[in-house]
């Protein structure tokens, strides 16, 4: 071990979720684990820019005023939200999802320091109870079926939140994560601000978001649901609607006629990677070989689907109907 240079001991620490033993093997460990540099670089390579801040956040005294200088100057992704929900934790005012102690093993000397960086970024930040970004943006999500006029926020506020304070849930462990995708599908217009602060869209959330873009609200048009659509795939070249969702809509046809309608507008656009028509065929034929073919709510949306693509459809898959 003597032999291996520092960039070697750097990507050893790196890959250890906790390096305190490892520094304690001998004096040289010990040294290079002081250097600023290498305690901001293990927390960007480790937990990546979205999490770096929060992580070490949770370190208490690894974490100084210069590795926060390294850190910021390196990319960490510093949003408004974090410095918030870590002035609430410190000062014990509210925990949020929190339930270690996290920042309060922070000195109050490079805690200070922190907020100095902050105020600096963000000027005075909302420090009230329920007056947090976090806060602002589950109303946003909470009011997505109210009228236009009942809601406190709209989708310009949440834009602000994610251009000018770089808001994007920074834990897995916040409940926020796993709603974010659901942001994407009320307003694709965010996309852009929230692949700029880190969001990656993964494929798993691909489905959920369509699902909820074609869910039925009483104010949302066949012409929104398919724009939305539309600027969604425009924006991202990765996200389509798959046959599941559109299986689901058109199964739902009866009750849900403007996000049905929508499907078939984007169908004759050419808009999805599949042809309508030929779903449909296949659910007519899924159907015909299942037991729920015997209500009636079924044989009611089998024969809406059949008359709908009736030169489409052989004649033998009305038999199923």
């Amino acid at each position: 071990m003597d032999r291996l240079c520092d960039d070697v001991l750097q990507l050893i620490f790196d890959e250890m979720a906790y390096p305190g033993d490892l520094i304690l093997v001998c004096k040289r460990f010990y040294h290079l684990s002081q250097d600023p540099y290498v305690r901001a670089h293990y927390f960007m390579e480790r937990h990546g820019a979205t999490q770096a801040l929060y992580q070490a956040l949770g370190r208490g005294k690894v974490l100084t005023e210069r590795v926060l200088d390294i850190l910021m100057s390196s990319g960490a992704h510093f949003s408004r939200y974090l410095v918030q929900v870590a002035f609430h934790h410190y000062f014990y005012t509210r925990t949020h999802f929190i339930k270690t102690n996290w920042v309060r093993n922070v000195p109050l000397s490079v805690f200070t320091y922190f907020l100095k960086l902050a105020a600096d970024a963000y000027g005075d930040i909302p420090r009230g109870k329920m007056e947090d970004d976090g806060a602002i943006f589950t109303w946003f999500l909470q009011e997505s079926r109210y009228a236009e006029s009942s809601k406190r926020v709209t989708w310009e506020n949440v834009r602000d939140l994610l251009d000018k304070y770089n808001f994007i849930p920074f834990s897995p462990k916040d409940p926020l994560m796993a709603q974010f995708p659901l942001a994407l599908a009320l307003e694709p217009r965010l996309l852009p601000y929230a692949v700029a602060n880190g969001f990656y869209m993964d494929s798993k959330y691909r489905n959920f978001i369509f699902r909820k873009m074609f869910e039925r609200v009483s104010d949302r048009t066949a012409d929104t649901i398919a724009d939305n659509v539309r600027e969604l795939c425009r924006l991202d070249s990765t996200m389509f609607v798959s046959r599941t969702v559109a299986a689901e809509v058109c199964m739902e046809a009866k009750y849900n006629s403007n996000g049905y309608t929508a499907l078939k507008s984007l169908n004759v656009t050419n808009d999805l990677v599949f042809n309508l028509g030929a779903l449909v065929q296949d659910l007519l034929k899924l159907f015909y070989k299942s037991r729920s073919v015997t209500q009636k709510p079924t044989q009611d949306v089998l024969r809406h689907l059949w008359k709908d693509f009736l030169r489409l459809i052989p004649r033998f898959a009305w038999s199923c109907c």
